[in-house]
């Protein structure tokens, strides 16, 4: 007697086809398992953990694009200034650096992802090319950490020292100008 071939194994091992019963609960799991991944992602998104209200803001003295040195707080002259955190390849961080330009305080624009003087010019030449607020690398993220910046973009109103607005995301910076004007801006 020959020797018989072996059956087909089928795709992935299956010999025989799924039943509909089969077909509809894994459909069924699909669909609930895409539902859920996209309520996850829509509705859990990292809160930031910012500086309280009316907490010391933390000294900032860091080089600027271009060399200068900055002290944030007297370079500010006593007045209400911003303190902006952002990232080059932050998609929110782009949509909203022009916006910053239209506030009645200082602003100070911090990188906080460790870019390179020449990273931040460009993305700055791209996205607020009529800007001229002062931009702060801080290649040891020190003044993220001091400002616990957590997400990018972070921004901080300062008056009198004082920490009197914070935010984070777009959320953060549309709220920013209503904050600067009621701390009386510049």
């Amino acid at each position: 007697m020959p020797d018989r071939p072996a059956p087909p194994t089928g795709y992935l091992g299956i010999t025989r086809r799924p039943t509909r019963r089969e077909w509809r609960r894994t459909l069924i799991f699909f669909a609930v398992g895409m539902v859920g991944l996209v309520l996850v992602v829509t509705f859990i998104r990292p809160q930031a953990h910012l500086l309280p209200l009316g907490s010391a803001a933390p000294a900032i003295s860091l080089d600027a694009v271009g060399g200068a040195h900055v002290t944030v707080a007297s370079a500010a002259a006593g007045k209400p200034y911003v303190v902006e955190f952002f990232e080059a390849g932050c998609a929110h961080c782009q949509q909203v650096a022009a916006q910053l330009c239209g506030l009645s305080a200082q602003v100070f624009a911090v990188d906080a992802a460790k870019d390179s003087a020449q990273t931040v010019a460009s993305y700055h030449k791209q996205y607020a090319p009529h800007c001229g607020y002062p931009l702060l690398l801080d290649p040891n993220l020190t003044a993220g950490a001091a400002y616990r910046v957590n997400a990018v973009p972070t921004v901080y109103l300062v008056k009198n020292g004082k920490i009197v607005y914070a935010g984070a995301g777009l959320d953060g910076v549309s709220g920013l100008a209503a904050a600067v004007q009621k701390a009386g801006g510049a």
